[in-house]
């Protein structure tokens, strides 16, 4: 066969494995590479022996050039039966090429998604609500903190710290108020502590051994009032800010509870009692950093007694988050307590 009807020979032969690469691609690419790299062979070897001079012909030459041209040439089936194992093969591939892309693209799938949640705004739930971003609540946390350690007496950026950090504390908390049947009826009236529902100058009027009267007499001593309690800002949850509120509003009540002033020392006792009750994350950083602002004395009596005290009475006291104190203002303090105890 002449070189150049061998050459379209070879293009009948690879036509369709140059459609097959383009339709399927790198999976037949080294096939149809092999096939293209036999084929170039196969013209040079043609190629040489057209040019060689002539040789004498005999019974050995003329088989093997009877043999070379035959090892030059591709049976149509043959191509055939290749092309189809291959494009098995191509399938196979094609079928997980899906699954191939979407692993590559998991990661930035997954980065954009927590892009978009850290700087996802909620919606504003209540009036006083101030929606925060994911990533803008740890910084708050943070600034919040910092400036609580410098200045302890600044109640809005403790408040600040306080609704950042205890979300999971708060649900804890909703959870064993809706278990208790006082509890959970104050998760539904919602009652508020301030100078517009406790009638202060019916208080004045009760014994100060009752619950009502040592409260008041506790508040005038020291000119605060209900109103004073910073509001929560940063909780997304609307039930969730209920429950913080109502911890903070009834601080005041723990303190005439447990007969303690407002001193510093006082006042760690308080959040040591209130961490054991509530887990709130703003009560243990209060209760860890608060004894810098001791003396070593005051240090070394508050970790011998008092802190074991206030951890103590605070797990096997009754939750007060539980009790209505707004029903209990007339009754005697002391059976108030032992209720509670």
């Amino acid at each position: 066969m002449f070189p150049l009807a061998r050459g379209l020979q070879a293009g009948r032969v690879l036509a369709p494995t140059l459609s097959i690469c383009e339709r399927f691609g790198f999976t037949m690419l080294f096939r149809s590479s092999r096939t293209a790299s036999f084929s170039q062979t196969t013209r040079t070897q043609n190629r040489t022996s057209d040019l060689a001079p002539p040789s004498t012909p005999n019974s050995s030459s003329s088989s093997s050039s009877s043999s070379s041209q035959q090892n030059a040439y591709i049976h149509p089936d043959d191509f055939a039966a290749t092309s189809h194992q291959s494009h098995g093969h191509t399938a196979a591939h094609s079928a997980l090429n899906p699954l191939f892309e979407s692993l590559l693209a998991l990661p930035q799938t997954l980065a954009r998604q927590a892009i978009h949640m850290a700087t996802h705004v909620p919606r504003k739930q209540y009036p006083e609500h101030v929606p925060l971003t994911l990533l803008q609540k740890p910084l708050l946390a943070l600034g919040s903190a910092v400036a609580t350690l410098v200045d302890p007496e600044r109640a809005h950026t403790l408040a600040a710290l306080g609704d950042v950090t205890g979300s999971y504390a708060l649900n804890g908390l909703r959870k064993r108020m809706k278990d208790h049947p006082i509890g959970s009826e104050i998760l539904e009236d919602r009652p508020h502590l301030s100078s517009q529902t406790l009638d202060y100058a019916h208080l004045r009027t009760l014994p100060e051994t009752t619950l009502g009267g040592a409260y008041i007499r506790w508040m005038d001593r020291r000119s605060f009032s209900a109103d004073s309690r910073p509001p929560v800002r940063f909780v997304d949850d609307p039930e969730l800010a209920y429950v913080m509120l109502r911890y903070r509003q009834i601080h005041d009540f723990t303190h005439v509870l447990l007969g303690l002033p407002t001193s510093v020392f006082s006042e760690l006792i308080v959040k040591w009692f209130e961490f054991a009750q509530t887990g709130l994350p703003v009560c243990l950083i209060s209760g860890v950093f608060g004894p810098l602002r001791l003396s070593s004395a005051e240090r070394e009596a508050f970790a011998k007694t008092y802190f074991l005290w206030a951890m103590r009475s605070g797990h096997e006291a009754e939750l007060l988050m539980n009790c209505y104190f707004e029903r209990h203002l007339e009754d005697d303090l002391d059976q108030v307590r032992s209720r509670l105890r």
